[in-house]
């Protein structure tokens, strides 16, 4: 039962974000779907794996417009302060610079997204 309570919820909430116009195509689940495989990178450190390196490449390429750069530095600012509250700050800011993508926005829980 609480299975199908939490499928319907996620049906709602699918619905009235599909329902609302926006004015960016992108959205927190795509960031976080993108940003999912370097959880153990962000955490722990070392070495992003090939999985994690394309989901920043998929992140870079979400962030096309003022808008949506905006709207992902939020969804990132959000994963980096709630969804992964044990991330190592330093590693964060050079993920883009080990799996080579030159990104202008940082994994970082201090950033100001609306400059």
């Amino acid at each position: 039962m609480k299975g199908v309570m939490i499928i319907y919820i996620l049906l709602i909430v699918s619905v009235t974000i599909v329902a609302r116009p926006s004015e960016s195509a992108v959205s927190c689940a795509d960031v976080n779907t993108s940003l999912y495989s370097c959880i153990d990178y962000l955490t722990a450190g070392g070495t992003p794996s090939v999985a994690c390196c394309a989901g920043v490449k998929r992140i870079k390429s979400m962030a096309q417009t003022i808008t949506d750069r905006r709207v992902v530095c939020r969804c990132l600012k959000a994963a980096t302060t709630r969804i992964i509250p044990s991330i190592v700050i330093d590693d964060a800011s050079f993920l883009p610079q080990k799996c080579g993508v030159q990104a202008n926005i940082p994994l970082s829980q201090n950033v100001n997204c609306d400059k």
